[in-house]
């Protein structure tokens, strides 16, 4: 996609069909779903570390090496081309919640730690509320049936980040990681030729999507692939 910018090559080659590599964010996010139900829960659901010990480990993890590729990043960007506004970069450095941040591909790092703070908050603390986790899943369907807009007035930036449809995904892939502890040992018998077509199945569905890969209609098509493929 950026190669088609005129700033660059105004070209996109093999004709356009690797912009469609934004579908891989759909696949990553119900990765990162698993992953956090499989690394924090027992098979019965039960956590198996605390709130702040597993919100210690998602930061040492994830932000120390955000904050140096923002900063390389920002490093190449004077060299390039001189002057720029900062604070896209601070923004990104603390995962800010509302404006545009450098590199922008950091908002799926602000979508991922919205991620942990809830799972942590509703399922590692407060087990009682686990039912907050589920209904801020499946919130991009709700506010969709009820009209409202993501991004836009008048549900605004901070609204579109909260209630984004790539809370599906999340949810998604915490339900796989369930559906795993219940299953693992019939799963053990599955043939890995059905992880070879589901792989090969995500491709054309992602192709077709095209590159709006952040809407509600594209996560629903790719969600279960990905699902899927993470099964």
């Amino acid at each position: 996609t950026m190669a088609e910018e005129p700033k660059y090559f105004s070209y996109s080659p093999f004709g356009g069909v690797l912009n469609s590599g934004g579908g891989g964010v759909d696949l990553f996010f119900v990765l990162s779903g698993f992953i956090m139900v499989f690394i924090a829960l027992t098979p019965t659901l039960t956590p198996r570390i605390g709130l702040w010990d597993f919100m210690k480990r998602r930061f040492i993890r994830i932000i120390p090496f955000l904050w140096a590729a923002v900063l390389i990043y920002a490093g190449l960007r004077v060299v390039g081309r001189g002057a720029f506004d900062i604070w896209p970069y601070v923004r990104a450095m603390v995962l800010f919640p509302i404006g545009s941040l450098q590199p922008n591909v950091a908002w799926t790092l602000r979508n991922e730690f919205l991620f942990y703070a809830v799972f942590a908050f509703s399922v590692l603390w407060l087990r009682q509320l686990r039912w907050l986790l589920l209904l801020w899943v499946v919130s991009p369907l709700i506010l969709t049936a009820a009209g409202g807009r993501f991004g836009t007035d008048p549900l605004g930036e901070l609204g579109g980040l909260v209630f984004h449809p790539m809370n599906l995904l999340f949810g998604l892939g915490g339900a796989v990681a369930a559906l795993f502890f219940a299953a693992r040992a019939r799963l053990a018998k599955i043939s890995p030729w059905w992880l070879m077509a589901a792989l090969t199945t995500f491709v054309p569905f992602a192709c077709a999507c095209g590159e709006t890969f952040q809407d509600l209609p594209h996560v629903l098509i790719l969600a279960p692939i990905s699902a899927t493929c993470i099964f």
